[in-house]
């Protein structure tokens, strides 16, 4: 009978090579493990051993170890770790060991003998083909606390993704996988990759600052700025060398500040290799209905430079995508350019690891990536019912030239006190947005109106929007070392943002100066954070955490043009406010196979000076000078698990939201800015994934959410009424990915996969009815994607072949809708889900 077993192991098992462990003879070496945590001492064996070691994270839960020093054979070395913990060894392979306590000898198991031929009184598993039967479910390692925990245990809602799983079978963006998770959602405002907006939990994109936070490793990536442009771009570094993806759900502000107000998403990378050098590429092929050629190649180099003490891997990528959405003239109606959107991108970058001592290291790294976006994929519709005006995929944007250059440096430093670990991180972060888009259809009838020209006169409105942001980050932190009593964590916090952002509008014919304005910001905060962790009983911890934070925004607004008020040179009002945000949690075990969980938390986005607009007739002040911070609590209780054994194992979480004085745009004459909402938001709903392992090489997952995200009253601002849903967030979503991986024979093995995607649509604006509203309410389309993948894999070389959106589904993802200034006239576009796409990954690693 199939039998199935929950493990922890304590290597690098994704990064499986032809490495030769010590295990597998008795030579000596010296080994130098000092007197830690367990579970500490066990990694850092198992790094310098290559030896593959399983156990139960509970079982290891406040055991230390007197250490190890000296020279050992490997067995040796590891059985003086375990001295005195009443645990002991069992083989599972050449170079494999489970850990298992005395009282399992019971159950069938047979203890190591260490004597001389150790080798020879050598007994595993007394049912032979019980063992051969047997599933290892790895149970996955997180740090979305800032400390290393099985995700089973950390008291919130997280997914955790190796993104090789995705980049082998054709989805290559975070927006692919972020329609794989449930609380999250990708809002593609404009079709391309790492632009649009990351939302979670009903935290919806209202108004310009993030409402979720992307971190790469402990640099975060994102602005603080409602003037750095972060609303309409992220970083998308799916294609690095990165060893998994944490999309954390709720509000982070204790651990990470302004903007996770909705969640983060943090890229881990890979450490650079110390002792032995690996290697990998990929190179991507497919072809787009109704668009073209598309290319990716990727690689990762990591080499030791000095053993054991200073290691550095280097990272790249190129990709071409051919686009679909073809560009015509809008007064014939005849194509211009075929596959316009079309995009070419790049990436480089360094890690350097320096291994100081046993109790100190140094890790710096640097990242480079640049895109070019030839037009956007908006697609000219013309009415409520979507009916597409000048046919299928084809769009009048004619200045829709884009790029976007981003670059990071950090370094990190770690030193471990041996009761906590010191870490401090400083983190430069750069991103350049170079944009020209057409806005004639929005404001060529004011612009005739205020010149008293007749209506069709002004025939082109080009609008340059370039937007620069530096960043500067220190965050030092002390975290203690794992304890079944007390464990906390405090840091400091301090970040400074420069952003440049200018915007030009001159219609043509007569070259009128319709508007111009240029806003340099500088954001300061300083925040201490910390939390505390209790064991009230060895089952049973509360967690208390707060953060608090002095923020700082200066504007200064240089404008002119009718649209702007005219011409004016003014340093606006300063935004200056102090925050708190508070994490409280209680965990309960009841056993190794369950957590429930209760968690209450709140966010926040930063005040901010606003964007000035002007009645153009009257000069009458119409938006906010000072943006206020918005702020959210959020309520969640949950439950992670796994039945039989982990034959089926799954993740609830039930959560409900208070979002006050959110932030949200507005629009006055055409001229988008910001406001506060009067009132709020509610927010409710619930996530549940559900994975069955019924077969070693055989899993299928499933995950649904449901959001629920409502205007508590009328705002008339924002045109909304009470009870209207929040725009862009879909109400339900759900997914099935299922893999098996077989054996073809001796050398070969097979896979087959696949998954379905599904995302209700959702409305695309507030809409109360009042005639001087310009928003018009056309829904997004739902839909349902399917995707296969098949491959085969030859030591470390693999072929999968693809197909995305197999059955070629037509939708509109997203819907962007106003009317024309003055008149009844609809002015929409909307974004289309990426057609069938077929292809196929070659990838090696060494």
């Amino acid at each position: 009978m199939l039998r199935l077993k929950t493990t922890t192991a304590v290597i690098a098992l994704m990064a499986l090579t032809a490495t030769t462990a010590y295990a597998q003879d008795d030579k000596s070496f010296s080994v130098n493990i000092k007197a830690q945590n367990l579970t500490k001492a066990l990694r850092e064996f198992s790094d310098k051993t290559h030896m593959q070691l399983i156990y139960s994270q509970k079982q290891l839960e406040g055991l230390k170890t007197s250490g190890a020093s000296g020279q050992f054979d490997s067995l040796s070395a590891l059985k003086k770790l375990l001295a005195g913990t009443n645990l002991t060894l069992y083989q599972v392979d050449d170079s494999t060991y489970a850990i298992r306590t005395e009282s399992e000898l019971k159950n069938g198991f047979q203890k190591i003998s260490y004597g001389e031929n150790y080798q020879d009184n050598l007994e595993v598993l007394e049912d032979d083909e019980a063992a051969d039967d047997e599933v290892d479910i790895d149970e996955i390692m997180v740090t979305a606390s800032r400390r290393e925990q099985a995700l089973q245990d950390v008291p919130a809602s997280i997914t955790s993704v190796n993104p090789v799983e995705f980049t082998t079978t054709g989805l290559t963006s975070l927006g692919d996988i972020i329609e794989y998770t449930p609380g999250f959602h990708i809002d593609r405002n404009n079709g391309q990759s790492g632009r649009g907006s990351i939302t979670a939990r009903g935290v919806g994109q209202q108004g310009f600052t993030p409402v979720v936070a992307v971190y790469v490793d402990d640099t975060p990536m994102t602005s603080n700025s409602s003037f750095g442009g972060g609303s309409r771009i992220f970083f998308d570094g799916l294609l690095g060398d990165l060893e998994r993806i944490e999309l954390i759900k709720g509000p982070q502000g204790t651990l990470y500040g302004a903007t996770a107000i909705g969640g983060a998403v943090r890229y881990i990378t890979k450490k650079p290799a110390l002792e032995e050098m690996r290697g990998g590429g990929k190179v991507n092929l497919s072809d787009t209905k109704d668009g073209g050629f598309n290319q990716i190649y990727s690689g990762y180099l990591s080499v030791p430079i000095v053993e054991d003490k200073i290691g550095v891997t280097l990272s790249g990528f190129y990709e071409d995508n051919s686009g679909l959405v073809d560009r015509v003239n809008p007064a014939t109606g005849l194509v211009i350019k075929e596959n316009a959107d079309s995009s070419e991108s790049y990436g480089i970058s360094g890690d350097i690891l320096i291994q100081a001592s046993e109790r100190l290291d140094f890790r710096i790294k640097a990242m480079r990536q640049k895109v070019k976006y030839n037009g956007t994929s908006l697609v000219r519709i013309d009415n409520a019912n979507k009916d597409e005006r000048y046919g299928k995929l084809r769009g009048d944007d004619q200045f829709s030239i884009q790029d976007t250059r981003q670059t990071f440096v950090s370094g990190t430093l770690n030193y471990d006190f041996d009761w906590a670990t010191f870490t401090a991180t400083s983190s430069y972060v750069k991103y350049e947005i170079g944009a020209i888009t057409d806005i004639t259809a929005n404001v060529s009838g004011i612009i005739d109106l205020i010149l008293g020209n007749p209506p069709g006169t002004t025939t082109s409105v080009p609008f340059s929007s370039p937007t620069e942001s530096e960043k500067y980050v220190q965050e030092v932190r002390l975290t203690s070392a794992d304890s079944d009593s007390f464990e906390w964590i405090l840091g400091l916090y301090y970040a400074d943002e420069s952003t440049i952002q200018d915007q030009l509008a001159i219609s043509s014919p007569g070259d009128f100066l319709a508007f111009q304005a240029s806003f340099p910001s500088e954001y300061t905060e300083y925040a201490a954070f910390g939390n505390l962790t209790y064991y009230i009983t060895p089952e049973f911890d509360v967690t208390v955490g707060m953060r608090y934070a002095d923020t700082k925004m200066d504007l200064k607004f240089i404008t002119d043009g009718p649209f702007a008020g005219g011409p004016s040179n003014q340093t606006l009002p300063t935004a200056d406010v102090n925050i708190q945000t508070y994490l409280f949690t209680a965990r309960y075990r009841p056993n190794e196979d369950t957590s429930l969980y209760a968690r209450i938390a709140s966010g926040y986005r930063p005040a901010s000076a606003n964007l000035t607009v002007f009645n153009p007739f009257t000069r009458e002040l119409l938006s906010q000078e000072i943006l206020e911070q918005d702020n959210l609590w959020s309520y969640e209780v949950g439950a992670k698990g796994n039945l039989s054994d982990g034959l089926f194992t799954y993740d609830l979480a039930l959560w409900y939201l208070d979002w006050s004085n959110f932030q949200a745009p507005v629009s006055f004459f055409g001229v988008g800015t910001a406001a506060n909402a009067k009132d709020g938001i509610t927010a409710k709903g619930f996530e549940g994934s559900f994975t069955l392992n019924p077969a070693n090489g055989f899993t299928i997952t499933s995950t649904v959410a449901y959001t629920n995200s409502t205007l508590n009253e009328d705002e008339v601002d924002l045109n909304g009424l009470k009870g209207q849903f929040i725009p862009t967030m879909p109400k339900w979503t759900a997914t099935t990915r299922a893999n098996y991986e077989f054996d073809i024979s001796s050398d070969l093995i097979g896979n087959i996969g696949g998954g379905f995607r599904y995302v209700q649509g959702s409305p695309s604006a507030f809409n109360d009815g009042d005639v001087g509203d310009t928003f018009v309410n056309i829904p997004s389309d739902s839909y349902v994607l399917a995707d296969v993948s098949v491959g085969i894999q030859m030591e470390n070389v693999n072929l999968n072949l693809f197909v995305t959106n197999l059955f070629n589904k037509e939708a509109f993802a997203n819907i962007q809708a106003t009317l024309i200034p003055g008149s009844t006239l609809l002015n929409a576009t909307g974004t289309p889900v990426m057609p069938r796409t077929i292809g196929a990954v070659l990838s090696f690693d060494f």
